[in-house]
């Protein structure tokens, strides 16, 4: 239900998602709340890194390409393989074009809470 998730706070959101890839075997350690570099989660799995950024947005809100930009920059910089974009809200036209050029996986609101994030 995209009320649960929207009822936290943006660091408990954050720490859910966490705690979402360590359910799934994955190390999964959060950055601290301000200056974050671009991401808000690290995610180590079977010698893959991935950043994830998380926006907890009400609907109406979407995710932009500048957005993603931010997010390709940190994945650029801290050498990752690829990046998630996780939010409660949606994308935009252009970012979920943007998204299919770069390495970065959108997870919306809709897939987030039908449990399909990965």
């Amino acid at each position: 239900d995209i009320e649960w998730w929207l009822s936290m706070s943006p660091n408990e959101f954050e720490e859910e998602i966490a705690e979402y890839y360590r359910l799934q075997g994955a190390d999964a350690e959060k950055t601290s709340s301000s200056r974050d570099g671009g991401f808000d989660v690290k995610v180590t799995k079977d010698n893959t890194t991935f950043l994830v950024e998380c926006k907890r947005w009400k609907r109406g809100s979407k995710v932009s390409r500048p957005d993603l930009q931010k997010l390709l920059g940190a994945v650029v910089e801290r050498r990752a393989d690829y990046g998630v974009f996780v939010t409660t809200s949606d994308f935009t036209n252009d970012a979920k074009e943007y998204s299919k050029k770069v390495k970065i996986e959108l997870i919306n609101g809709e897939r987030l809470t039908s449990g399909h994030q990965n």
